[in-house]
Parts: C-alpha cells; sequence; structure tokens
C-alpha cells in the first residue's frame, strides 16, 4: 500500500490505515510501547519516582481528557483512588485536586461522583485513576479504570475497561507516549 501527495490510498476500499492517516498529516504514527512499559494495574519496583503536585495534576488531566465524552454524556471522577497493590488500599483522590481536574476537563461535561447534581440523568461513566506512578522525572504510568454508566440514550450498554497510560513530559508539557489494556 502507498499513498501518493494528495493522501490517496492505493488500494481497493480506499481505506486509510493508522499510518497513513499520520503521514497525511505530517507527523508519525505513534511509536510502538516501549519495552519497559508495563500494562500490570498495579505499581511497579521501578515507578518510585515522586513527581511535583503540578506535574501529577498535569498528568490526570492529560489522560482524563482522552476520555472526554461525546455527544450528551458526561464522565463522572470517582475519587476512590485504584489501589497501587493488592489489596485495595482505600486511596482517595485529594477533594480539591478532583474540583480542579473537574473545571479544568468542562463542569458540563465531567462532575464529581460525590457531586452528581450537576451531571444527573445522562449516559456516560464513571473514571477511577490511580496514583501517579513516576518512572523518571520526565515520564510516568497512570491507570484509569471506565465503568460505563447506562442512561436513557444507552440503556443496554454497560462495560468496563482498565487502561494503563504511558505519559512523557516534553518542551510542550505532559502528553500520552502510549496506551494499552491493563493486564487481568
Amino acid at each position: 500500500m502507498s499513498i501518493d501527495a494528495t493522501c490517496q490510498p492505493h488500494f481497493p476500499g480506499n481505506v486509510l490505515g493508522v499510518s497513513e492517516i499520520a503521514a497525511c498529516h505530517g507527523s508519525a504514527a505513534s511509536p510502538a510501547a516501549p519495552s519497559e512499559f508495563s500494562r500490570s494495574p498495579y505499581r511497579q519496583p521501578p515507578e518510585t519516582v515522586a513527581l511535583a503536585p503540578e506535574d501529577q495534576e498535569a498528568i490526570y488531566h492529560t489522560v482524563l481528557h482522552f476520555f472526554r465524552p461525546a455527544g450528551g454524556q458526561v464522565r463522572w471522577l470517582s475519587r476512590q483512588v485504584l489501589s497501587p497493590a493488592r489489596p485495595d488500599s482505600g486511596l482517595i483522590l485529594d477533594r480539591t485536586l478532583a474540583i480542579r481536574l473537574v473545571r479544568r476537563l468542562g463542569p458540563t461535561r465531567f462532575c464529581l461522583q460525590d457531586d452528581p447534581v450537576p451531571c444527573a440523568a445522562r449516559s456516560g461513566g464513571v473514571l477511577r485513576v490511580s496514583p501517579v506512578y513516576g518512572l523518571t522525572e520526565t515520564r510516568a504510568r497512570l491507570v484509569i479504570e471506565f465503568q460505563s454508566v447506562p442512561g436513557p440514550y444507552a440503556p443496554e450498554m454497560a462495560f468496563s475497561v482498565t487502561e494503563v497510560f504511558l505519559v512523557e513530559k516534553g518542551t510542550k508539557g505532559w502528553r500520552i507516549r502510549t496506551h494499552a489494556p491493563a493486564n487481568s
């Protein structure tokens, strides 16, 4: 398969793949996950770097933005943090941080789960975050659990997914390097 200068695919079906779309937009396709990228939902031994609170907030914002809702859906941010190890640790996300994140992400699209009134009677999903697992001062991992919430427009569509994100800090701030479903 090849693409000409006008980004026209050269195979039946006229479908562009991810690499071809990226080439059309002048950027490389997302790199494969580095070998040290763990898909475990739990903290790993090398993930011990303590990141500054402003970096942690930026990481949460970047990854939660990945889950921005479509249409009239909403996302409820749970303050119950995913445990860094078994059994569940009972960690709670700082309320002030959670409120700042909801405001930055869009208070008509994101709400705190323990204050659901602004987002009542809508379909969407609940997001739970792990602590930020610092690998280096410029690389971290974050685990997000998404639990769908059936609503008036999607009463039968309930599912859950846990996704692991590798984020890196560059000149423009924190960006998602790669992500993948968590190992069970």
